[in-house]
């Protein structure tokens, strides 16, 4: 048997095998969804992201007097402290910011006691 001659038996065994692909009409309206979907996604995306930028755009004015008004109430000194080493010894807990800081971690350290 030379190379380029088939088995009958062989090409039968193939032919019950074949499979129908599916047909072109199928695939394409497969696509054509897939594409609207992305379409639908990059449009929710690009109007979430306009929003958020409008949103920055009309607070940002507000939150920066907040955030600066906020810092300046932290960094208020407790107790005047007229010696320059003594103020800087005490410096950590001399603030608003300080002690609002060693309540939460005293806050914390209760709870994590008190969970276990």
């Amino acid at each position: 048997m030379s190379s380029s001659e088939r088995d009958p038996e062989l090409e039968r065994w193939f032919d019950a095998t074949e499979e129908h692909l599916i047909d072109e009409t199928f695939t394409t309206g497969v696509m054509a969804r897939i594409a609207a979907r992305r379409r639908r996604v990059l449009t929710t995306r690009f109007g979430i992201l306009a929003l958020v930028v409008m949103l920055e755009l009309l607070l940002d004015a507000p939150l920066g007097a907040s955030v600066g008004m906020l810092s300046n109430v932290l960094a208020t000194n407790l107790y005047p402290v007229e010696n320059e080493w003594l103020e800087f010894v005490v410096s950590p807990v001399n603030s608003v910011a300080g002690v609002l800081g060693l309540i939460l971690l005293a806050l914390h350290l209760f709870f994590r006691r008190h969970a276990r």
